[in-house]
């Protein structure tokens, strides 16, 4: 069954035991709409690596046919908040693609620039 899978980056300076802890007893809303319920888990990397230094991965209880739009708006809000108001200067970007078992995956990262 495939899921909806989270990479963060550590450069973007938050971990995932920092992402668990701001994940909200509330289920999220999105545009007035709950787009989550549950509880994030946290797994180990399996496989390939997506990005240097990832260890673990969080599952996210959401459906995996939630549009990209609110999930991007969903995992921004998140990030923010687990960062704190100090890390709020440092831009970060959402990205997604799917991996070879068909899951989503989301990748937080610092913004890049040209």
């Amino acid at each position: 069954m495939a899921r909806v899978l989270l990479v963060v980056d550590p450069s973007v300076g938050v971990s995932p035991s920092d992402l668990v802890k701001a994940w909200t007893p509330a289920p999220p809303v999105v545009d007035g709409a709950v787009v989550a319920d549950g509880a994030v888990a946290v797994e180990a990397v399996r496989g390939r690596v997506m990005l240097p230094g990832v260890l673990e991965v969080l599952v996210l209880p959401v459906a995996v046919n939630l549009a990209s739009s609110a999930l991007f708006e969903l995992v921004r809000s998140w990030v923010a908040r687990a960062r704190g108001p100090a890390a709020q200067d440092a831009e970060f970007e959402v990205v997604e693609t799917t991996d070879d078992q068909g899951n989503r995956v989301v990748v937080v990262r610092p913004r890049r620039t040209v």
